[in-house]
C-alpha cells in the first residue's frame, strides 16, 4: 500500500492527565496510509458485482500466401555457419574448431 505525505495543524494533547500537562499548539508532519486500500484503486464496495476483465478478440491469422510452398531444410556447412530447418528457422552451427559456448 502506498503511503501519501500528509500534513496536521492543531493541538497535542499530553498522554499524562496531572496538573503541569497542558495542551500545546503544533504542527504534525508525516506519512498516512489506508489499510483498506488495493492496487487497482481502493476497496470493492459492497454488493457490486465483480466481473473479470474482457480481453479483446484475436484477429485470426492471417491465410498462407504461398499454400503450395513446402519449406526444404538447409542444414549449415560442415565449416560452420548458418542452417535453416522448417521447425525451427535459422539455427547457427560453429565449426568445431570454432569458439563455443564456455564449460
Amino acid at each position: 500500500m502506498a503511503a501519501a505525505p500528509i500534513t496536521l495543524h492543531g493541538v497535542f494533547y499530553p498522554d499524562a492527565k496531572d496538573a503541569d500537562s497542558q495542551p500545546w499548539k503544533g504542527t504534525f508532519v508525516g506519512m498516512a496510509w489506508n489499510p483498506n486500500l488495493h492496487v487497482g484503486g481502493g476497496p470493492i464496495p459492497p454488493g457490486v458485482p465483480v466481473d473479470p476483465p474482457v480481453d479483446p478478440p484475436i484477429d485470426p491469422p492471417p491465410p498462407d500466401p504461398f499454400p503450395g510452398l513446402t519449406s526444404v531444410a538447409k542444414p549449415p556447412p560442415a565449416t560452420g555457419g548458418w542452417g535453416w530447418f522448417p521447425e525451427y528457422g535459422w539455427l547457427y552451427a560453429p565449426s568445431q574448431g570454432a569458439a563455443g559456448p564456455k564449460r
